[in-house]
């Protein structure tokens, strides 16, 4: 998925902050809110795992951001795919 978005000049979602830089502080309180609640799924860990490998194919690190971990956290918890982008840019 990476490499072809790479390939494609198209951007990864969940990935890049155009403040936060350095990480963006609603990532970790959102995976630990996912922990608790029982809810880290599929989804979070694709985007651990994107997380830990996106420096290999863009040759550079991008923060995970609050809006990606939402989305997968949202899709962890059933709301179908295709309201994620909307919910999470409403609860914002």
């Amino acid at each position: 998925m990476i490499r072809t978005r790479v390939e494609q000049s198209l951007f990864v979602p969940g990935l890049g902050h155009p403040v936060h830089k350095d990480g963006d502080p609603r990532t970790p309180v959102l995976y630990r809110i996912a922990a608790e609640a029982g809810v880290l799924g599929n989804s979070l860990r694709l985007l651990e795992a994107i997380d830990r490998i996106h420096p290999k194919f863009l040759g550079r690190r991008l923060p995970v951001n609050g809006a990606g971990v939402c989305g997968a956290a949202l899709a962890d918890i059933g709301i179908p795919p295709h309201l994620t982008r909307g919910v999470s840019l409403v609860a914002r």
